[in-house]
């Protein structure tokens, strides 16, 4: 379900819906740098890099698929404590 938050100060909306879902899947740790969470998309690249580093690029093709797919099954959270944290309100579930 979506939720709406608004900016209390200049009255944005934002949308959390279902549709961040596809976008972290396919633009991965840049769609969480584009969102402003800096810090999973840090987790993100030292997830991604550190194997390359340390070890061997045959790591790359476990991480690189595991990174997108579980930050898909909690964007939506994230997103939405995100928001909270910087101070917008939830002003309830989007309308169809």
């Amino acid at each position: 379900m979506a939720n709406v938050f608004r900016h209390p100060g200049t009255g944005r909306e934002a949308v959390v819906s279902a549709r961040c879902v596809p976008c972290v899947l396919f633009a991965s740790v840049a769609y969480l740098a584009y969102k402003r969470l800096w810090t999973h998309a840090l987790m993100g690249c030292v997830i991604l890099l550190v194997p390359v580093f340390l070890c061997c690029a045959c790591l790359l093709s476990f991480t690189l698929p595991l990174v997108p797919v579980a930050y898909s099954i909690v964007i939506q959270d994230l997103l939405a404590a995100e928001y909270l944290d910087r101070g917008w309100v939830e002003i309830g579930p989007a309308r169809q």
